[in-house]
């Protein structure tokens, strides 16, 4: 990369070095980007901030985000006029505004990137469940991959819901669980 780069985008360099001298220091031995999770949130705020994608806020550091955008664009620019592309991605990747957990900014999503790009263009669909539980990702220094799965139990759909009136149309939805076996 940092020949490609040399060529066509010199002025990137020093930022593709910092990156990856900085990623170097907490992804070793992390085994997963999410176990390099909580790495990163030990990083003193200097090193974070060291981060940024160029695009914006500087704690917009997840650059898979905009390469998934930058792809789309590139595929777009390159296929017949009219051609639609499908991202299949986790809600969360998807949405069309920054993400935040428990009031703090994590992460301007891929969905957001190509909102911007292709304005109504850009359509999201969510997947959801009618299940009464959900796992749940729970960060986990100690596990293999920086996080674990704990069943979490949901309270019954709100009238008008979705989720509520899939269960109302009486539809089959597929739950699987933790021991991944799927149910009907």
């Amino acid at each position: 990369m940092a020949d490609y780069l040399h060529e066509v985008d010199p002025d990137t360099l020093p930022l593709l070095e910092a990156s990856l001298e900085i990623g170097d220091g907490f992804l070793q031995g992390s085994g997963s980007g999410a176990a390099a999770a909580p790495a990163w949130a030990r990083l003193d705020p200097a090193e974070q901030n060291a981060l940024p994608s160029g695009r914006g806020m500087t704690a917009d550091l997840p650059v898979r985000e905009i390469y998934l955008a930058e792809s789309v664009r590139w595929h777009l620019e390159h296929a017949e006029p009219g051609t639609r592309i499908v991202v299949a991605a986790h809600n969360n990747h998807i949405r069309k505004t920054a993400l935040e957990f428990g009031g703090a900014f994590t992460v301007l999503p891929v969905g957001l990137h190509l909102r911007r790009m292709l304005g109504q263009d850009y359509c999201s669909l969510a997947v959801t469940h009618t299940a009464d539980s959900v796992p749940d990702v729970r960060p986990d220094q100690s596990a293999a991959v920086g996080f674990t799965l704990a069943e979490t139990q949901l309270p019954p759909p709100a009238p008008g819901s979705v989720e509520g009136a899939l269960i109302d149309a009486v539809l089959a939805v597929a739950t699987v669980t933790r021991d991944e076996s799927v149910r009907f």
